[in-house]
């Protein structure tokens, strides 16, 4: 893995603080006064992109995947998530890998603000 600047590091921290205040926030949101009806799942169609099915996620996780602005498909061509040394490869007959900071399932021309380049 690659050394961090300063700068660099000072992001990752200010982005996680953010992280953790945008997750707050949801679960401030997302709290009472709504009846059991109301707050009961409703089934939903598969995504077109499994790299896109964030459903078990839990709120805080979402987060995360927002605040590292994490997307399917990456503007730069040269830093796509499955050239990142954060990525884990798909298991066998599966088409999204992981990642070591982001949860859920990951696209492998995806991209976050928090690529690394491999050792």
């Amino acid at each position: 893995m690659s050394k961090l600047t300063r700068k660099e590091f000072l992001q990752r921290i200010a982005a996680l603080g953010f992280c953790g205040v945008a997750a707050g926030s949801l679960l401030f949101r997302c709290g009472g006064g709504e009846s059991e009806k109301q707050t009961a799942k409703t089934p939903r169609a598969a995504p077109e992109d499994p790299c896109a099915d964030v459903s078990g996620l839990s709120p805080e996780e979402t987060a995360t995947r927002t605040v590292f602005k994490y997307g399917t498909h990456s503007p730069d061509p040269k830093k796509i998530c499955s050239g990142c040394a954060l990525y884990k490869d798909p298991a066998p007959g599966e088409a999204c890998g992981t990642c070591q900071i982001i949860k859920g399932p990951v696209h492998p021309n995806g991209h976050c603000i928090n690529w690394v380049a491999p050792a």
